[in-house]
């Protein structure tokens, strides 16, 4: 087996690292990557036992966390494996000293498929029909992706699933705090049906009520770019990114509707039926293909194929040196257009050269990758060989600026010592380039304090310059929840949905503009959904809560049993502890109580004292307020507008203090202000 195909038969369960799921009873589960990287560590020290400090050592080495966060882990790790403490199957307690694997392990090979030609053979270089027919075979039981067709034809093999990755979206993350901490993490399996505004099968079960497919995008030329397979004995890196930079590429080409990178990813080492993934993306045409290097030398085969009868629109294999490899992307793009008879408003914009030095751009690659599974340090450290490499390429600049920003928005560092490696990198690249849209933002956002106004005007541009890109959208929807503005913000993500409908963030968005707009059924289910597609099954212990704070005991225990369900955990333990937390006598050692994170889940004991109305909320709320890490809680606030909380002078000192009451004085007031909700917000225009 290659490096990076090494998978894992645990018990009845089959272990595939590289991209972070598990097979169990034939079906394919997701699987968190720190939960991923804990078994492994586990897997390969087998038979003996791993300590808790060591664990902690290895997974937690530059970040403070107690003890109970391993436990924590264990028993998240333990759930979706369907084991338990008590009867384990797959992990086992040593008391004591720490855990150990005690089921049978063996290897597993999903017997990976390659060519059988030669790179350097001419003969196959240009044989597109022959090339055409390997590719791809029409069945019976329909269409399948070219993994399906036989070993000696195949161009598809096992690849690894990737997390979210984009340069704007990230930075969202990084500036504003905007999002769940720790929730930027790996779309769940793509074949889960049922997702709001994927198919019209699940638009009866469809929390967002968004318009299917074919009334939205079926009469569009739309194109979804999937993983190309790496058929080389490296690592996915170079076809991964390349991949990617074709997807970035034709989203630059007017009239043609390109899915995002999340939900084309999402289909990475699966063998789907292509009409299937065509109906999930709501795509009219496919772009897939291999990739294969030998030294300098490289082999890209591509196929373009019509997902409403399977057949191919245009397919070509190019070998080429090296250094071609940009010139082929323009190539791919142009021959697109033409199969689609794509009628252009203005020229193609050509992918250029963003750098001569090919070792340099192997290595920016090389750090996308590493950075798509959270290996921050390892990215950085790789990039900077590529500047050195080559000081003029404005992308690894760039690429750096916004790794060092990762840096400290994951707490893995301060930003007295990141912040300015962010201004200079980002500095460099608009030497380079001065139309850089992502080192503007992040060079106004760190050097600066942006006013609200302006950052809106920045997060449009950055959606002008990648159309496709939903993290783009990400950066505007966050600030438009956090002024109130939800209709505008319900815009956005609808958009943003229908263009990359797997980014299943996006519905937590959703979910906060729903809330905003009063539409709190419609929000609870889809807040619900897309917990479900991280796991975390604990949220319907929070929406117990409030239900028991309102009086509403049935649903409570409706949703607590769902919990039970979904966890294992048992469902009274759950209620008697949702019982503590309501009374103030015993609030206190509830909240303290290492079973709240496994019952609620981790960051949400201020949201706790919130929901209760509890004093207590104010001195944690100022401390948070004072270290900046209040951002998420602010933009959840302001959709449930908790009127103890917005209409109290500590929040207003804080609204003040981050701009957003000089926004609203001057520009428009939050949706709220319809009279639906009384608070000196609203007041702000009286103010002038």
């Amino acid at each position: 087996m290659s490096s990076g195909q090494d998978y894992y038969r645990l018990g009845q369960l089959i272990i595939k690292p590289n991209i972070g799921e598990f097979e169990k009873n034939g079906e394919s589960l997701h699987l968190d990557p720190i939960l991923m990287d804990m078994l492994v560590h586990l897997i390969k020290a087998a038979p003996a036992a791993i300590t808790s400090e060591e664990l902690l050592n290895t997974f937690w080495k530059n970040v403070v966390v107690e003890e109970s966060t391993i436990h924590r882990r264990i028993s998240q790790l333990r759930k979706a494996l369907g084991d338990n403490a008590r009867n384990p199957i797959y992990i086992a307690t040593i008391p004591k000293h720490g855990y150990r694997v005690i089921a049978e392990i063996s290897p597993w090979n999903e017997n990976k498929k390659t060519l059988d030609s030669d790179l350097g053979n001419p003969e196959v270089g240009h044989q597109s029909d022959l090339i055409a027919k390997r590719i791809t075979r029409v069945k019976a039981d329909g269409l399948k992706r070219s993994s399906d067709v036989a070993d000696e034809v195949s161009i598809r093999s096992d690849t690894g699933r990737k997390y979210n990755y984009d340069i704007i979206g990230m930075l969202v993350f990084i500036a504003l705090l905007t999002l769940w901490q720790g929730q930027i993490t790996s779309q769940k399996n793509a074949g889960t049906i049922g997702s709001p505004g994927l198919n019209e099968q699940s638009v009866n079960n469809n929390p967002s009520n968004l318009k299917t497919p074919s009334e939205l995008t079926r009469k569009q030329h739309s194109i979804a770019v999937l993983p190309f397979v790496n058929m080389s004995d490296d690592k996915d890196y170079f076809a991964d990114g390349l991949g990617e930079e074709l997807l970035n590429l034709l989203s630059n080409i007017s009239g043609l509707k390109v899915t995002g990178r999340t939900s084309s990813f999402a289909f990475k080492g699966r063998n789907e039926d292509l009409r299937k993934i065509g109906d999930q993306l709501n795509v009219t045409t496919i772009l897939e293909g291999s990739v294969r290097r030998s030294g300098n030398r490289l082999r890209i085969t591509t196929q373009l194929i019509n997902v409403e009868d399977g057949f191919h629109l245009w397919s070509e294999t190019y070998d080429r040196e090296m250094t071609d490899v940009f010139a082929i992307q323009d190539e791919i793009a142009a021959k697109i257009v033409s199969a689609l008879h794509i009628k252009l408003e203005v020229p193609i914009p050509l992918r250029g050269l963003p750098t001569t030095n090919m070792e340099a751009y192997q290595l920016f690659l090389q750090g996308k990758a590493l950075t798509a599974v959270n290996k921050v340090f390892e990215a950085v450290e790789v990039v900077e060989k590529a500047v050195k490499l080559d000081p003029e390429f404005a992308d690894a600049h760039e690429t750096l600026a916004w790794l060092n920003g990762l840096i400290p928005a994951w707490g893995l560092g301060t930003a007295e010592e990141y912040i300015p490696r962010v201004i200079g990198h980002a500095k460099a690249a608009l030497v380079i380039d001065s139309e850089r849209v992502l080192a503007k933002l992040l060079l106004a956002v760190y050097n600066n304090k942006l006013p609200y106004e302006e950052l809106l005007k920045l997060l449009e541009a950055a959606v002008a310059a990648q159309p496709q890109n939903s993290y783009a959208r990400m950066g505007s929807m966050v600030v438009l929840i956090r002024l109130g503005y939800f209709e505008d913000a319900l815009r956005v993500i609808d958009a943003a949905i229908v263009q990359d409908p797997l980014y299943f963030n996006l519905y937590y968005q959703r979910a906060l503009a729903l809330e905003g707009l009063n539409r709190q059924e419609e929000s609870r289910k889809t807040f619900l959904f897309w917990a479900d597609k991280f796991g975390f099954f604990q949220n319907r212990n929070l929406f117990a809560l409030a239900a028991l704070h309102s009086s509403d005991t049935p649903l409570a225990r409706d949703l607590v049993n769902d919990y039970s369900g979904k966890s294992g955990e048992d469902a009274e333990a759950v209620f008697t502890f949702l019982e503590r937390l309501m009374d103030p006598a015993t609030r206190v050692d509830a909240l303290d109580d290492p079973m709240r994170l496994t019952y609620l889940g981790e960051n949400t004991r201020l949201l706790t004292l919130e929901l209760l109305q509890d004093v207590q909320f104010w001195p944690e709320f100022e401390d948070r307020a004072t270290r900046g890490d209040i951002g998420d809680l602010f933009s959840d606030l302001m959709s449930r507008k908790p009127s103890w909380v917005l209409n109290d002078s500590r929040f207003r000192a804080h609204a003040e203090s981050v701009g957003a009451v000089e926004h609203w004085r001057h520009h428009k007031l939050p949706d709220f202000c319809d009279g639906s909700f009384e608070s000196w917000i609203c007041e702000l225009h009286d103010d002038r």
